[in-house]
């Protein structure tokens, strides 16, 4: 269980597990402090009720549906790759496709936008369980930004159908083109202000489980960054590979873009920028399902909510 006592140096509260550390660094003045093997009363009393019980069962519920947006958001990708390799298979083709492929490439794009949606739909009701605890600290103002954030998102899924299904299928006239690109970015800045509720879970890991704990969330953002820039990286560095290995010219028949035919280090460099963007797509997902399962284990244990039924044999004991 997490001893709550106070800095002595600046009178911070801190909140650390004596099993796990005897000597801490105060976050906000540096000193090291020694870590009490039990409570001061007057320190630990009023923190040790912080949170509702009923507050952190909220939580609990919060975590469960973030977790399956991550699941609807694998399937939701699978389709979108199904949809666009089903459109390259169909560009190999010289004479009409048949229709049989462009039914399969809608297929593939309904699915995205319904899993997609369905995602979004999750994740806007795991922020508003969360954001009932994040209240009790003052930190809910960023978790109605992550609830606006899933509106704007919700945009950005609705308008990357269009082009899922792209001219060859479904031809688009410049204004419906100019609709989606203005929904993509509204998607880029709804996903913007979704990652603000990682203060939430920054504050939540604080006060459940100590700073200590906290310290996860500044890993993964940390993991986040160093992902988007090394799959970035991957696809400029792969872009121009291509470029430089194709000559940097399109070629053009009558007005149209010919079918140029890929050779083997062309297909090579394509798979593997869309190999290497693609796991760090999935070590940035799989990094942020591991902090809601940390979360999650922390608010399981019985140190964090007690069952009446706990409480009451404690007091027979």
């Amino acid at each position: 269980m997490a001893t709550v006592f106070c800095c002595p140096s600046c009178g911070t509260n801190l909140r650390v597990n004596p099993a796990t550390a005897l000597l801490v660094s105060c976050p906000s003045c540096g000193e090291a402090v020694r870590v009490p093997r039990a409570p001061h009363p007057v320190e630990s009393g009023p923190e040790e009720d912080t949170f509702p019980v009923s507050r952190l069962l909220l939580v609990r519920r919060g975590l469960v549906s973030l977790r399956l947006s991550l699941a609807c958001f694998f399937v939701a990708g699978g389709c979108a790759v199904s949809a666009v390799v089903t459109k390259v298979l169909a560009l190999r083709i010289e004479e009409t496709p048949p229709d049989w492929l462009a039914l399969l490439v809608f297929t593939f794009t309904l699915g995205w936008v319904s899993f997609a949606g369905v995602g979004c739909w999750l994740r806007y009701r795991g922020y508003h369980l969360c954001n009932s605890a994040a209240a009790v600290v003052g930190v809910d103002g960023w978790g109605t930004t992550a609830i606006w954030g899933t509106l704007f998102s919700l945009l950005g899924v609705v308008s990357l159908g269009p082009c899922l299904l792209g001219r060859h299928f479904l031809p688009l006239p410049a204004m419906w083109l100019a609709v989606v690109l203005i929904g993509l970015v509204f998607g880029i800045f709804g996903l913007l202000l979704e990652f603000s509720f990682l203060t939430v879970l920054h504050r939540l890991f604080w006060e459940v489980s100590g700073w200590q704990a906290a310290t996860r969330t500044g890993q993964y953002v940390v993991s986040f960054v160093f992902s988007v820039v090394t799959g970035l990286g991957c696809l400029c560095v792969g872009g121009l590979m291509v470029v430089l290995f194709a000559g940097g010219q399109a070629a053009v028949v009558e007005g149209m873009p010919k079918r140029v035919e890929l050779s083997f280090e062309l297909r090579l460099i394509g798979l593997t920028t869309i190999a290497a963007a693609s796991s760090c797509v999935l070590w940035a997902t799989w990094r942020y399902q591991q902090l809601l399962l940390a979360l999650q284990r922390v608010l399981a244990e019985p140190s964090t909510i007690d069952q009446p039924e706990t409480k009451s044999h404690k007091r027979e004991v």
